[in-house]
């Protein structure tokens, strides 16, 4: 220990390599130095190769595949998310919302993908490649999905703009034009870039820095784990495989040449004309040997005792970049109570909520502004300013355990720390609405209670005979007015 420059507090001298010391061991280990850069410096020349790496990830591992599947039904369940238009003319706010379902039933130029499954197209296109872009077709009213690699890679200048990655640049940096290749009859890119006005094109890519124009796979951290876990289980299955054959050894005179009579030429091998002394006939292998000759087996002691707890550990730090649990990794919630169960949930809703708002934001929302306007000016709906006021409504995760949560929310009402508007929201459902809807609803029973009263003098029926919120007890016996039974 020794005085600071700055005062006399004690400052801790350490022999490990941490703050400036830790470049000097970063030299003498032989390992990689980096060099610093803005984002766009370091994914210029990496972004094809990463992007390929992920797309063959999500192609061939089931693991990449799954994750990124099962946050995707986690934001968007089934059904995709929900309009909610929020002018004070309800019969306004229906048809806004009815003209959005109408064209959301088939958006796309090629017909194949209705509105969810775009949603969750543009999610995938953004995890596993890291950006994903929109045509607005304003000829046809529908849109095409332009996937990231379609974005082209050229890099030069226009003007006195920056071309940087396929995305047109003005001197601060904000887009103006997207530069987009074709796929030719084979799948191939073809170098014949059309050049898209930021107006007509919506991006959304996945940005961890300012100066990063391009979107990289969100995974990307984490792929020289996934080629380990996923080598160590096919290992396990092949292993696994192996140990459920039967493993013959026949030991006789000449066993070695009547092996080979038997055996079959191996089209893998380098010399596919050569035989062996082993013998596969499926559920087993046969290994042919003369007198002497022994074939011994290594021991295996795989999987190890803590194999299972070890996969799970490393499920979980898969998880990390999209705050998933491993119970949200791996569906496995036998080892889960519930409170454990609900704070796992509300970590992963916490954790979708920025992809489910970069999502309406760069594409649901201007979306839903372009047809907004095409509809008024064809005259299907009338103009009103509050019509662009809106919201989004994503489904919220199934309850672990319903009456808990319910007994939960009256408690917070009770004490006065939450509101109906809060809970609702919290749901997964506008307060506003669901207001609205009860109003119609008491109003349609309050309605029925008057014709029947009046129908059936002194029956004493109430709105309490037409629910189940409380107690129903049996009306008096019901006379016409007229005296009639």
């Amino acid at each position: 220990m020794r005085y600071g420059p700055l005062g006399p507090e004690l400052v801790m001298l350490r022999d490990d390599a941490t703050g400036y010391r830790a470049m000097a061991e970063l030299r003498r280990s032989g390992r990689t130095m980096h060099t610093g850069g803005s984002a766009d410096l370091h994914l210029r020349y990496q972004l094809d190769q990463m992007r390929a790496e992920s797309q063959a990830f999500d192609r061939d591992n089931g693991i990449y595949k799954g994750m990124i599947t099962r946050v995707i039904d986690v934001m968007l369940g089934g059904e995709g998310l929900t309009l909610q238009v929020k002018t004070d003319d309800k019969r306004l706010n229906s048809q806004a919302e009815e003209l959005w379902s109408d064209w959301w039933e088939s958006p796309e130029v090629r017909g194949l993908d209705d509105g969810p499954a775009v949603e969750r197209l543009l999610l995938r296109h953004l995890f596993v490649d890291g950006d994903v872009g929109v045509i607005k077709d304003d000829k046809l009213g529908l849109i095409q999905v332009i996937e990231a690699e379609r974005i082209s890679s050229r890099e030069t200048t226009a003007g006195d703009n920056r071309i940087e990655m396929g995305v047109e640049l003005t001197k601060i940096g904000r887009p103006l034009a997207y530069w987009v290749d074709d796929y030719g009859d084979y799948g191939q890119l073809e170098q014949d870039s059309q050049r898209k006005l930021a107006g007509d094109f919506l991006f959304m890519a996945h940005r961890e820095r300012a100066s990063q124009t391009r979107g990289a796979p969100v995974q990307q951290s984490n792929f020289a784990m996934f080629h380990r876990i996923n080598d160590i289980c096919d290992s396990e299955a092949v292993a696994w495989q192996l140990l459920s054959r039967i493993a013959l050894a026949v030991t006789r005179k000449d066993g070695s040449a009547i092996g080979e009579a038997l055996s079959t030429a191996d089209s893998d091998a380098e010399d596919t004309d050569a035989a062996s002394r082993y013998q596969d006939f499926g559920e087993g292998i046969v290994f042919w040997a003369n007198p002497g000759e022994e074939v011994k087996g290594i021991e295996r002691n795989i999987p190890g005792a803590n194999f299972v707890e070890s996969l799970k550990m490393f499920m979980r730090l898969l998880g990390l970049p999209f705050g998933f649990s491993l119970e949200f990794v791996l569906l496995i919630w036998s080892d889960t109570n519930y409170s454990s169960g609900r704070a796992s949930i509300k970590q992963v809703e916490r954790a979708v909520q920025p992809w489910i708002k970069l999502l309406t934001r760069r594409m649901m929302t201007p979306l839903y502004l372009w047809q907004l306007s095409r509809w008024i000016g064809k005259g299907k709906i009338t103009d009103h300013d509050d019509l662009r006021r809106h919201s989004w409504h994503a489904p919220r995760y199934p309850f672990l355990d319903p009456d808990k949560e319910e007994r939960a929310a009256e408690r917070r009402l009770q004490t006065g720390r939450s509101s109906p508007t809060r809970e609702s929201k919290e749901g997964g459902t506008d307060d506003d609405e669901l207001v609205a809807e009860q109003e119609a609803d008491l109003r349609k029973r309050l309605e029925a209670v008057e014709r029947l009263n009046e129908e059936f003098e002194g029956a004493g029926i109430t709105v309490a005979d037409f629910t189940g919120f409380v107690e129903r007890r049996k009306p008096k016996a019901m006379e016409r007015s007229d005296g009639s039974g």
